[in-house]
């Protein structure tokens, strides 16, 4: 069996923005096999929401209150992601299910160009 962190989940939670309706992310928890929260922050999209999606995202104005910043959450999630590989950071193989957009923009910072 896989070691406890060899194995992380990742669910993110989205919201429309701007005119369009365009997909932002609102919310990203970070599992292990056991379950463990390894990350759980509501994040505050670059964007206006235009739509919670509050019927499937659970995502309400009040979590945005005190969202975290996507720049910040982005960097946050990378290190977590960073931190269960060895060293020099190599990204693991991710076997993603849903959008790869969410991983490449969450992904795409300066420990991961």
């Amino acid at each position: 069996m896989a070691g406890d962190r060899e194995v992380v989940a990742m669910d993110c939670e989205m919201v429309g923005l701007g005119p369009f309706g365009e997909s932002g992310l609102a919310r990203c928890s970070l599992v292990d096999l056991h379950g463990t929260v390894l990350y759980d922050k509501f994040i505050q999209p670059d964007g206006e929401i235009v739509d919670y999606r509050t019927r499937v995202s659970g995502v309400t104005p009040r979590h945005m209150e005190k969202a975290t910043p996507f720049t910040e959450a982005r960097q946050e999630v990378s290190d977590q992601i960073c931190d269960l590989c060895p060293q020099p950071c190599k990204i693991p193989r991710l076997a993603c299910v849903g959008s790869t957009r969410v991983w490449r923009s969450l992904l795409a910072s300066p420990a991961h160009p």
